[in-house]
């Protein structure tokens, strides 16, 4: 599916519910497979939208409810090996009859605690075994081999990430500037390229842009005499943040590479600016401050408000113990609730895992020219807790003309980082 069409027809999920009335927005789900087949988590996410009422999705004509979902995970059940079952739920969390369908029943706070607690220790396991790469004393490609699964590719392209910069027509003549640009790096490593096959090379960097701006990778080909083209990327200035590495995936050319690192309270992958420079530094383990930075594949306004009525609004005032209102003419008013600071980070695409949906209010914004085209530096925000943690958004000025300070925007972005010292 392409990003527009992702974007444009909605990329949230909708989800019959039984407890409607005590479903909120933010709240975490879980969806849990029973019956046939293999039974456990598949899955996770958080609450986006407020209950609404419809037909019955087996075509009964009843009236039920339906919720607003946005996933963070979804695992098939057939194809893993690594599955958190309904048997780790009952040893998890014993409170709670995990066998039978439920279709939405909310848990104590108890319960929920415990629920939070195994699926983190289920992350840190599936993390833990990709980084040894054994499942019962098989390496994981032999694992899929055997069970005839396919595992997911890492999309090694930089076309989308360059198309948030340049018109890919123009690459021709970029191509022509390169031996122009600025040497801001360079590095004795391992490369694979036609004549070099996981040896060692001489690998010069060049840039050209100040806040902004474009990298390319050259190789010093000395069995040939020449210097050899071997990638182009975005490069941009960032925001320092404290992380620890927790993956690493190494491009085929051995000098580009996605990463996966943690703060806190958010985990997600970023293209390595610099991996040409500081393969071992991006050890798994280590802490490290990383300057982060994201380019806008499409980004829009999001809504300032969200409104509901009806039976929905008399539920959330129920919720909230607070008394009805109503007009002049004695209709029910609706409840208001303001989007102004919603903040929220979502890898969905394992293939693209340094790419993800977010929405959050615009903190600062200027505008600035970079190869005769007008860009925007906006500076966001992917995570609201213990502080706040912002990131600068690059985008083309013609994707969204109206830009202001506390305007809450939404949309798809490609995160990218490089160590800071």
């Amino acid at each position: 599916m392409r990003w527009g069409d992702f974007f444009d027809e909605g990329f949230y999920y909708d989800w019959s519910i039984w407890d409607y009335q005590k479903a909120h927005v933010g709240d975490r789900f879980y969806t849990i497979r029973t019956g046939e087949g293999k039974e456990g988590v598949v899955m996770r996410g958080t609450i986006i939208g407020t209950p609404y009422p419809d037909e019955d999705w087996s075509g009964r004509g009843r009236k039920v409810y339906y919720i607003r979902m946005s996933l963070s995970h979804m695992v098939h059940p057939e194809k893993t090996p690594l599955l958190l079952t309904v048997e780790d739920l009952n040893k998890g969390v014993p409170g709670f009859n995990w066998n039978n369908g439920h279709s939405g029943e909310m848990l104590n706070d108890e319960l929920a605690f415990q629920l939070e607690e195994v699926w983190h220790n289920y992350v840190e396991h599936v993390h833990q075994t990709a980084i040894d790469e054994k499942i019962d004393g098989k390496d994981l490609n032999s694992v899929y081999k055997e069970k005839g699964w396919k595992a997911t590719e890492i999309y090694q392209s930089q076309g989308d990430h360059l198309e948030t910069l340049i018109d890919l027509d123009n690459l021709p003549a970029i191509f022509q500037q390169i031996g122009k640009w600025s040497l801001c790096g360079s590095s004795h490593t391992i490369v694979s390229n036609d004549d070099y096959k996981n040896e060692e090379g001489d690998v010069i960097a060049v840039r050209t842009g100040e806040d902004m701006g474009l990298m390319s990778l050259l190789l010093n080909n000395e069995k040939n005499q020449r210097f050899d083209f071997l990638t182009l990327y975005p490069c941009h200035k960032g925001t320092r943040h404290m992380m620890t590495i927790n993956k690493v995936f190494e491009w085929d050319n051995q000098v580009e590479a996605i990463v996966w690192a943690e703060t806190e309270n958010l985990s997600l992958a970023f293209f390595a600016t610099d991996y040409y420079l500081n393969k071992e530094k991006y050890a798994i383990g280590a802490t490290l401050t990383i300057e982060l930075a994201a380019s806008a594949y499409k980004i829009e306004e999001s809504e300032r408000e969200i409104s509901v009525d009806g039976d929905v609004a008399i539920m959330y005032r129920e919720a909230m113990n607070i008394d009805r209102e109503y007009d002049e003419d004695g209709n029910l008013l609706p409840v208001t609730f303001v989007c102004d600071n919603l903040v929220a980070y979502l890898d969905h695409d394992e293939s693209c895992p340094d790419d993800a949906e977010f929405i959050s209010p615009i903190k600062e914004c200027e505008d600035f020219v970079f190869m005769g085209k007008t860009f925007v530096k906006a500076t966001i925000s992917i995570s609201h807790e213990p502080d706040e943690m912002y990131v600068p958004l690059y985008f083309k000025k013609e994707m969204l003309n109206k830009v202001e300070k506390g305007m809450p925007v939404r949309g798809y972005l490609w995160m990218q980082g490089q160590i800071s010292d």
